[in-house]
């Protein structure tokens, strides 16, 4: 997989590692492209698959061999993948070597366009693009499979995301994912299904971005306001550190969902169209129960109790795990 360029690579290089933690296999760099070792290969694609800083993701070879293993590789794929009359495109990237590069997108095109008959390159529309990445005497030789989701590998810089469990703020926190920050997802709770949402959010990014850079906190139980606890969860987190706080406020929520006198919060898509809303929650495949069921314009006020907060993080976790640990 290769690096948008955006961030730290060695962000990106963690953030691979501790997806893939525990599945048996290994990370390592060559130049600019990570290339992952072990394991069955379309697995650690569909793990990788979201991964913030990712721009492209591929299946492949590796070689020490310098120039001319790699090529054998590229060879290898080369007749597995193409067909007759297909059009294809080869990105290389040589670390240290400008001229080496040059040399070997002219062997690479032509070793691939004797391979089967009609081939031709097509560097604006290809069917097929393979990618060859060499660092000294390492090479990576690969065929994209699919688009990364781009963005900055995820970093330490912390960014706090109000969670409802609804459209909005749902997408607001994978947007800071795909900022590059760590996200600790913070969840007012107003039912058991708004805690079911939030705990939703939470295990699908865990499979997405590095889960170590993931916690979801939940505050419960007060004798104020539900927007009387977020005051003082507030107060409190500003005594500990600059990170900022995002929420998901739109347009549309203003008449009936306002937090007054709350302040410290950051709307960074206030602006952001609806159907562009809706498209990126759909691709989180979140069912947006609390949102569908109107109880983001309902919410009741809380249990009289002591102001309590719980958390839950660092693991890649299923819904259930999630739920059961918060409550």
């Amino acid at each position: 997989m290769r690096w948008t360029g955006f961030g730290a690579l060695a962000d990106l290089e963690r953030s691979a590692s501790n997806v893939l933690a525990g599945r048996g296999f290994r990370v390592v760099r060559v130049g600019e492209t990570i290339a992952v070792l072990g394991g069955e290969p379309a697995t650690a694609a569909r793990h990788c698959a979201h991964l913030p800083g990712v721009v492209w993701i591929g299946l492949g070879y590796t070689s020490e061999g310098g120039p001319e293993a790699l090529l054998a590789s590229l060879q290898a794929l080369g007749e597995r993948y193409l067909k007759r009359n297909s059009r294809f495109g080869v990105q290389v990237e040589v670390t240290g070597s400008k001229s080496l590069r040059g040399d070997l997108i002219g062997a690479a095109n032509s070793r691939l366009l004797g391979l089967r008959r009609g081939t031709r390159i097509d560097e604006r529309s290809p069917e097929l693009i393979f990618h060859v990445a060499l660092d000294r005497n390492q090479g990576v030789a690969a065929v994209e499979i699919r688009r990364g989701v781009g963005g900055v590998p995820t970093s330490t810089a912390k960014a706090f995301c109000l969670v409802s469990g609804g459209m909005h703020s749902s997408v607001v926190a994978w947007m800071a994912a795909l900022a590059g920050f760590s996200v600790e997802l913070v969840h007012l709770r107003t039912s058991e299904e708004s805690v079911v949402e939030a705990g939703r959010l939470y295990s699908e990014l865990s499979h997405r971005i590095d889960p170590t850079r993931l916690k979801l906190t939940l505050l419960t139980g007060s004798k104020n306001s539900p927007k009387g606890v977020l005051a003082s969860w507030l107060k409190k987190k500003k005594g500990g550190g600059e990170s900022p706080v995002f929420a998901g406020y739109h347009l549309e929520c203003r008449e009936e969902f306002s937090w007054r006198g709350v302040t410290g919060v950051v709307y960074p898509l206030l602006l952001f169209p609806e159907p562009e809303f809706k498209r990126v929650f759909d691709s989180l495949g979140l069912t947006g129960y609390f949102e569908s069921n109107g109880l983001l314009s309902g919410i009741q006020e809380s249990v009289a109790s002591a102001y309590r907060v719980g958390s839950f993080g660092g693991a890649r976790a299923e819904l259930h795990e999630v739920v059961d640990s918060v409550k």
